[in-house]
């Protein structure tokens, strides 16, 4: 998990432009793993220097886990369809 509380302040970010061009100041991004290996990443990004709290990433990580169930559901249902056919 990367959470940046503010862009413009945060030496180590290097997408200054895309947060102008954005108009982002706060950003948080979570890794989606399926069995540890990252397979994409939700990001959420607020226009005002406001950072997440505890109970708001619990959320986005548990959400991010959701996905990655259903993504695997798909995966697995497409795979047996082709298995049928």
């Amino acid at each position: 998990m990367v959470h940046i509380p503010d862009i413009l302040a945060d030496s180590e970010y290097k997408q200054l432009e895309a947060a102008k061009l954005g108009r982002w100041r706060t950003m948080i991004g979570v890794p989606l793993l399926r069995e540890g290996t990252p397979i994409g990443a939700l990001t959420l990004t607020r226009s005002v220097v406001r950072p997440f709290t505890d109970k708001q990433i619990e959320l986005l990580t548990t959400f991010a886990d959701q996905a990655v169930i259903a993504i695997e559901n798909v995966r697995l249902f497409d795979e047996v369809q082709g298995r049928t056919r």
